[in-house]
């Protein structure tokens, strides 16, 4: 059941909500007719599943499996004139099956309103049941259940960093590929992951195999002219030398990544003249190596920023480093929760979260409007957002230049029909410089967060939702309460577990919910 109903139609539907209201004996189960009963009595008088929609058919109108296998159809798809015939044909079935007209008619029309949105109960168990085994590898198989996870989703970048992200928060290692020790998939390694040269673009199963097997055959390679000397460079080409390095795959040939950039077009049209003439290589080429080795020019590291960059580029992720790593403890301060976090909230949901600009672009609607799409990353992963006109014109954040920002606005879930997946996507409301908060942070005078409770609010839900609140926006300033209970007015100061970041959006979160609250000095 839990499968069936974990879908955007049935949690937008209210279908979930009264599923467990009827479950847990807060709504009475009302079944329209006797017949009903032993079809819907599992889950509680809801038309959880298509099998149910077509037992109901049967039962009530005596349909054939056939007709009401077409009745299931029709029901989820919008043909007026095939629904108006099975309807008619259903209702005058049905009554003369005993069933009194308004009865069917009432029945038929629940059945169209929550077929939209039955599923398949042959596949609900079918995941039930493989959920519940993979629950059980991933409690005590860890690394070969991660490492079977990473290598299905390889070329999927989002997937990848989350699972990484959820490696880290583990605390399994994980490696990056390295042509000493990687195949063409990711495998255990010790107690840790070995990550695949297939994590790395143009780098295919061929490519990856074939370097294991090179290296199996003669060892480790010993630099980069042994290693381009010894593989077929027919199928490891230029393109594919050059990912492996800035992927960091070659790392143990030389501790400077600039420095294998700046020698292996040299190293490779070397390597091409080796192999010429059927292979045989004359001592003035054996002299010739030892000279490209000796001679091998020294190069500027580069930066950290610049390497991971190259590295993402070739990887669709970070891996070794994070741009962002300077910056995750600020926004924990400022008590602004992590992408991985916001990406599991409700669907238009008001959120605010920090991260590094990965990449964005401005793009024209029809309307000829401006508007900007782009990925904003933290350590916890990804999330796509787009930017109106309105700030681009006028913007609270230099685009340009600005690459770690705050976003406050709205999460919208769109449903991909062809994965049965939901994708988050941020629509950008406002947006700061968290360079600039974290600077007014540290000048600024100490704060906490003073919040005013009518009494018409102590016996309502809007304590609940205060509290949610909280908990989503923790950080470091102390929360003081004033109740008010007819003339008598009662200050209370929150435990420090209660403390929140200095968000205005937290400010306008709480009014919304008709309280007043402002930050305000420790006195």
């Amino acid at each position: 059941a839990i499968n069936a109903m974990n879908r955007p139609g049935p949690l937008l539907s209210g279908m979930a909500e009264q599923f467990i209201r009827r479950k847990k004996g807060k709504e009475p189960i009302i079944y329209l007719h006797p017949l009903l009963k032993p079809i819907m009595e599992d889950t509680f008088g809801v038309c959880l599943y298509q099998e149910q929609v077509m037992q109901i058919a049967m039962a009530l109108a005596k349909f054939t499996p056939a007709e009401a296998e077409e009745l299931r159809k029709a029901m989820g798809s919008k043909e007026t004139e095939r629904m108006e015939r099975l309807s008619a044909s259903f209702l005058t079935r049905a009554e003369e099956n005993g069933v009194p007209p308004p009865i069917a008619r009432q029945i038929f029309a629940t059945l169209l309103e929550f077929a939209r949105y039955a599923f398949n109960k042959s596949h609900s168990v079918s995941y039930a049941i493989l959920a519940y085994q993979l629950a059980y590898l991933k409690a005590h198989y860890p690394l070969e259940f991660f490492t079977a996870l990473l290598n299905s989703v390889i070329g999927n970048e989002e997937k990848t960093s989350l699972y990484l992200h959820e490696l880290k928060v583990k605390g399994i290692p994980y490696y990056p590929p390295d042509i000493q020790y990687s195949g063409p998939f990711c495998e255990v390694e010790g107690e840790g992951i070995r990550m695949g040269l297939m994590c790395i673009k143009k780098v295919g199963y061929q490519h990856g195999l074939h370097i294991q097997q090179v290296r199996e055959k003669g060892g480790k390679f010993r630099s980069l002219e042994d290693f381009l000397k010894r593989v077929d460079l027919h199928l490891i080409n230029k393109g594919i030398v050059e990912n492996l390095i800035k992927a960091g795959a070659m790392d143990s040939l030389h501790p400077r990544r600039t420095n294998l950039l700046a020698e292996y077009e040299k190293a490779l049209n070397f390597a091409h003249s080796l192999k010429s003439k059927d292979g045989v290589q004359p001592l003035f080429f054996q002299e010739q190596e030892k000279k490209e080795k000796e001679e091998l020019p020294a190069q500027e590291a580069g930066s950290q920023f610049s390497l991971l960059e190259e590295e993402r580029k070739v990887l669709g992720f970070y891996l070794s480093g994070h741009p962002f790593a300077e910056f995750s403890p600020l926004a924990e301060e400022l008590g602004i929760p992590s992408i991985h976090l916001v990406r599991k909230m409700e669907d238009r949901s008001k959120v605010v979260v920090a991260g590094f600009i990965s990449q964005w672009e401005i793009r024209t609607n029809k309307q000829g409007g401006r508007f900007a799409r782009g990925i904003l990353e933290d350590l916890s992963g990804m999330l796509p957002f787009q930017i109106p006109s309105r700030l681009l014109d006028e913007p609270p954040v230099d685009w340009l230049n600005e690459k770690f920002v705050v976003m406050e606005g709205l999460l919208v879930r769109e449903f991909q029909e062809e994965s049965e997946e939901e994708k988050a996507v941020l629509l950008v409301a406002n947006a700061r410089s968290l360079v600039k908060m974290g600077k007014n942070k540290e000048t600024g005078p100490p704060l906490r967060l003073m919040i005013h409770i009518p009494e018409n609010a102590l016996f309502s839900q809007t304590l609940s939702k205060l509290k949610n609140l909280v908990e989503q926006h923790p950080g470091d300033l102390p929360i003081h309460i004033q109740v008010q209970c007819g003339n008598l007015v009662k200050n209370i100061q929150l435990p420090e577990s209660f403390s929140v970041g200095k968000e205005d959006f937290l400010l306008e979160q709480i009014r919304n919910l008709g309280l007043y609250a402002q930050f305000e000095e420790l006195s």
